[in-house]
C-alpha cells in the first residue's frame, strides 16, 4: 500500500493503488531477464503479503459489517487469499529456477482474477454503502505503514502461526524434492 497517499483517500482507492502496483510488477516480471525476475518476484510477494494482511484484518471485516450481500464475495476472496498464501509459501522455499517462475506465473493468474472480482464486485458495495470510511482508511494506512516498516511479512495463510508456516514450508520442500527426483528419470 502506498502510504504516502493522503489519508483522505477511500479504502477502495488505497487497495486499487496496491492492485496497480502489483500489476505493474507482474508486467515487469514478464518482460525481465532472469536476474531481474528474482528481485521483481520478491517485491511482488512482499506487496501481496502486506496487502493480504490489510484486507484480512480490516477491509473484509468492514465489508461484512456493512452488507449481508458481501458475505459470499468475501468468502470467495478469503479463499483466493488462502490459495495465494499457499503458493507464496511454496515460492519462499523454492530456489529460483524455471519451476519457480512457472509457479509465480500461476500465482499471477490467480491474483489477477481475484483483483478483477474485488474491483468489480466488492469495491462497489463499499463505495455505494454511504458508510463513513475515513476511519477505515486511516486504519488501513496505519497498518500498511507498520508492515512496511517491518519489511517482509513471511507468513502463511490467515491465522497460521510459525509452526504452520514451517510445516507448509517443509511440505513444499519435500514435494519439490520428490518432484526433482522423478523429473530426472
Amino acid at each position: 500500500m502506498n502510504t504516502s497517499t493522503l489519508e483522505t483517500v477511500s479504502p477502495t482507492d488505497l487497495l486499487r493503488a496496491d492492485h496497480s502496483r502489483v500489476k505493474d510488477l507482474f508486467r515487469e516480471f514478464d518482460n525481465a531477464d532472469y536476474e531481474t525476475r528474482k528481485s521483481v518476484a520478491r517485491e511482488a510477494v512482499r506487496l501481496l503479503q502486506n496487502h493480504d494482511v490489510v484486507e484480512q484484518k480490516l477491509f473484509y471485516p468492514f465489508c461484512r459489517e456493512i452488507s449481508d450481500r458481501a458475505e459470499e464475495l468475501i468468502l470467495r476472496a478469503e479463499e483466493a487469499h488462502h490459495a495465494m498464501n499457499v503458493l507464496i509459501t511454496e515460492l519462499l522455499v523454492l530456489p529460483f529456477s524455471d519451476r519457480y517462475f512457472a509457479k509465480f506465473h500461476t500465482l499471477k493468474q490467480g491474483v489477477l482474477a481475484h483483483m478483477r472480482e474485488e474491483e468489480n464486485e466488492i469495491f462497489p458495495i463499499v463505495e455505494r454503502s454511504g458508510h463513513d470510511v475515513d476511519e477505515l482508511s486511516r486504519d488501513m494506512i496505519s497498518l500498511a505503514r507498520s508492515l512496511e516498516a517491518r519489511g517482509m511479512v513471511y507468513r502463511a495463510a490467515r491465522g497460521a502461526g510459525t509452526g504452520t508456516l514451517l510445516g507448509l514450508g517443509a511440505l513444499a520442500a519435500l514435494g519439490y524434492g520428490i518432484y526433482a527426483l522423478f523429473a530426472k528419470e
